[in-house]
């Protein structure tokens, strides 16, 4: 799979917010994630856990401040626990990323 991302800075997320609402968005929800990082001979990977289930997902992305390709795959799981335990027997840990989103469509 395929998406182009591109990541900002923003100091005031609450006027973003409702001016996205002012402008049509429509209010999906509030996600809370955890990333868990693993340090992986190429590319990246990060175990994504939203509530009791989990995405693996592999990428590669260049690092630079524009928008830029990135190519990934994914694993849904419904026990991420396990799934983290084998991957840190097998991977070094790198770091563990807690994120609150409000997803606007």
């Amino acid at each position: 799979m395929r998406n182009i991302e591109s990541k900002f800075r923003c100091d005031d997320h609450e006027g973003v917010r409702t001016r996205a609402l002012a402008m049509g968005a429509t209010g999906a929800g509030l996600l809370e994630q955890v990333d868990k990082f693993f340090e992986v001979p190429s590319g990246r990977l990060k175990l994504r856990i939203e509530g009791d289930r989990g995405t693996l997902v592999a990428y590669d992305r260049p690092d630079r401040p524009e928008a830029r390709d990135s190519e990934y795959s994914l694993f849904h799981t419904e026990d991420p626990e396990a799934l983290e335990e084998a991957l840190r027997r097998a991977l070094p840990a790198g770091p563990e990323v807690h994120k609150r989103r409000h997803l606007l469509l």
